[in-house]
């Protein structure tokens, strides 16, 4: 595809802010250096190539990846409580769960947690560059179903996805440590106990990741059979037969 631009486009373009946001930030480097050339059809037509790529990026995280984050982090739904109780510092978790938006909670809790994880942001370095606020913006997103188009937040979620077992295994870690410093510090039997028990078991995420796991599989199931039987009904086609 050949796209052909005014020199005054092309100037305009040249003069806009640069943005992580833009085409250019997923532009190769020849096709960035084509854009810079001056000349205003291989600009035309690197913009283009950079946009496209752009879009594909946005679109770029597999709802089946939210969903087994989502899973991760409702592992923390019945710990958010005592981990409140005994003061550990989880102020947008412990908003959401006093709303009684568990679901929010549990993912605030688990993303405010990664940032201070030294194995997980060795390996997903955009973590720290999101920081602490920037992470937990990202798990009420996740949490809410919102539209993700920050590549930033998009590269984090994907990494995650593909690190999950280090970032369960992580994090359990440092939730472990966590419940026993707090349990030393709590008044409360109850509390002291529940977190004594955290200590020793560390997180459960089978059950919660499971069953977020099938939710998503049986809804796309459902899809692709309900395309199917359209198809056959167009094609004059009876399964029963």
């Amino acid at each position: 595809m050949k796209i052909i631009i005014s020199e005054n486009q092309l100037r305009t373009l040249l003069e806009q802010p640069e943005s992580r946001f833009g085409p250019e930030q997923y532009m190769s480097s020849s096709e960035r250096a084509a854009f810079h050339s001056g000349d205003a059809n291989k600009a035309g037509a690197a913009l283009v190539s950079g946009s496209k790529k752009q879009m594909d990026f946005i679109h770029g995280i597999d709802p089946h990846t939210t969903m087994m984050i989502v899973g991760i982090g409702s592992a923390f739904i019945p710990v958010v409580g005592p981990f409140i109780a005994a003061g550990i510092g989880l102020a947008d978790a412990a908003l959401y769960y006093k709303e009684g938006d568990t679901k929010s909670a549990g993912m605030s809790a688990l993303f405010s947690i990664i940032p201070v994880v030294g194995p997980i942001t060795s390996k997903i370095p955009g973590i720290l560059k999101l920081g602490a606020k920037g992470m937990s913006t990202l798990a009420s997103k996740l949490a809410k179903g919102t539209k993700i188009t920050d590549p930033l937040e998009i590269s984090v979620v994907n990494a995650i996805g593909q690190n999950k077992d280090l970032v369960k295994s992580a994090v359990n870690g440092h939730v472990k440590a966590l419940s026993q410093q707090a349990a030393a510090k709590a008044t409360s039997s109850s509390v002291k106990s529940s977190l004594l028990g955290l200590a020793k078991t560390g997180l459960t995420y089978g059950s919660a990741a499971l069953a977020y796991d099938y939710g998503y599989d049986g809804v796309m199931r459902k899809i692709e059979q309900n395309n199917i039987d359209k198809l056959n009904q167009k094609l004059g086609i009876n399964k029963k037969q």
